[in-house]
């Protein structure tokens, strides 16, 4: 089905998740997933860069800045109903929160709360 991404998702710090890898341009992103169910760009504003964001079934939302010639994959994020995202074995949708977050501040002495989502 268009725009559905079915991989295993295990993230990788400062790597990627699953077959996705940080530095991956739209065109490499899609001959993994096919093709997004949402695409738009964002224009730079003030001292940011251009975006352009895409969204998979069931809730995967992709970021990439433009660079110079093209754009590179820079944040993957995941929405609950991905019960197959993982870190270090443990599915970060099925576990409770607090244990979560206890596996990330193991790794991470400093991860963080921002907007309902985890930042480590």
């Amino acid at each position: 089905m268009k725009g559905r991404a079915r991989l295993d998702w295990d993230i990788l710090p400062l790597e990627g998740a699953g077959a996705l890898r940080f530095g991956m341009t739209p065109q490499q992103v899609h001959a993994l997933l096919g093709e997004p169910r949402v695409s738009r760009q964002r224009p730079a504003l003030a001292m940011a860069t251009p975006t352009l964001q895409e969204m998979y079934l069931p809730v995967l939302g992709l970021t990439y800045e433009q660079a110079a010639d093209c754009a590179a994959l820079v944040a993957i994020g995941f929405g609950k109903v991905m019960t197959e995202v993982s870190y270090a074995g443990v599915a970060l949708f099925v576990v409770p929160p607090d244990e979560v977050l206890r596996l990330f501040a193991a790794t991470d002495p400093t991860p963080q709360h921002v907007a309902g989502s985890i930042v480590s």
